[in-house]
């Protein structure tokens, strides 16, 4: 809803979203909505308005509701806003990363009070969607040209970027590691191993089918989010997103976005504040020392980003290095990055 700063409501009630409310202090977000403002033939927009003039109260009043609602949802979030909000430095292109952050701050706050207030350490800690949104952010943002039609990603491709990142893991599981197996093979019980295997494949169908259903509720009950295709190509993604995990070669490069997805996600057992430390913990270890995290970043190393190498094998994809499973020049840097700071 957009109101002109020198039209008051008259005392009527309306409600408007954190992304209105930027939209009305800074003005359309995209060449489109400033298509459409500009055929109003209106002499000045709220903006541009807004923007001349500090006494003016409807901009006085947003810039206040602005800031009472970033304190309300970083209280609310237990601190995590600033991390969601960093994960648009990247983009240079300020108009684009200010719609992007109110939209996220907007599905993160559904979402938030959906499930992921109510997720304990046996899951995965509560940073685990903020650190993939920064990692596919980044990598969709840097190599998205990388795609076989050269083409960078659209504005509708990051959308579905952010929502899948915030969205995809709203179901949770007990959670059965490759690492887990793979312990059971060395010491040669191949029968235990092998009953683990197919209760991670059934834990984990259950995960990206139920993780779906709970993002396709949040986006019906608020249909203004995304439209209908931003919404298939989103649930799309979340109810594959760990197929990659149960021995498919998925997804392939045609499916650029889809890669960088997988990168983004693929990337937090690495992470070097939260990602590594969330395996220990569901160990019990809640106060791991240096050698640990180091140990813990070794094997996630090993049995997760090179151990489903072998998915691939009979395919033509075209990795970065010969051994993890990165295809874009951008997850392979953070991946060298992180590597770096482990040591491993």
């Amino acid at each position: 809803m957009r109101t002109p700063c020198d039209q008051p409501c008259n005392g009527k009630c309306f409600t408007i979203s954190l992304r209105d409310l930027q939209e009305c202090l800074w003005g359309p977000t995209d060449a489109e909505s400033a298509g459409a403002v500009a055929a109003t033939n209106q002499t000045r927009t709220p903006a541009a308005g807004c923007m001349k003039s500090e006494n003016c109260h409807f901009y006085r009043t947003l810039s206040l509701t602005l800031s009472l609602l970033n304190a309300f949802m970083s209280s609310k979030f237990e601190g995590l806003i600033p991390l969601l909000q960093s994960a648009f430095e990247v983009i240079d292109n300020r108009t684009i990363a200010r719609d992007l952050t109110a939209f996220a701050t907007e599905i993160y706050s559904l979402a938030y009070d959906e499930r992921l207030k109510d997720r304990t350490r046996e899951d995965n800690r509560k940073e685990h969607e903020l650190v993939v949104l920064h990692n596919t952010i980044r990598i969709r943002w840097r190599s998205g040209r990388e795609r076989l039609s050269g083409y960078p990603f659209d504005r509708h491709e990051l959308r579905v970027a952010v929502a899948t990142s915030l969205l995809h893991d709203l179901r949770f599981i007990p959670r059965i590691t490759e690492e887990r197996i793979i312990a059971c093979e060395q010491r040669g019980d191949l029968q235990e191993a092998e009953a683990l295997r197919k209760q991670k494949s059934q834990q984990r169908e259950e995960h990206m089918r139920g993780s779906a259903e709970d993002a396709l509720k949040i986006l019906e009950e608020h249909p203004a989010l995304l439209s209908d295709a931003e919404t298939k190509q989103c649930i799309g993604y979340i109810g594959l997103h760990d197929i990659w995990k149960l021995g498919w070669p998925y997804p392939v490069s045609s499916d650029w976005l889809a890669v960088c997805c997988l990168e983004g996600d693929a990337l937090w057992p690495l992470d070097r504040r939260y990602g590594v430390l969330a395996d220990l913990e569901r160990k019990g270890k809640l106060a791991p020392t240096t050698e640990e995290l180091k140990k813990q970043a070794a094997s996630n190393l090993e049995t997760q980003l090179r151990a489903y190498r072998r998915n691939f094998a009979q395919t033509k994809e075209k990795f970065q290095d010969n051994e993890t499973i990165f295809r874009t020049t951008e997850g392979a840097r953070i991946l060298c990055e992180l590597r770096e700071y482990w040591g491993i």
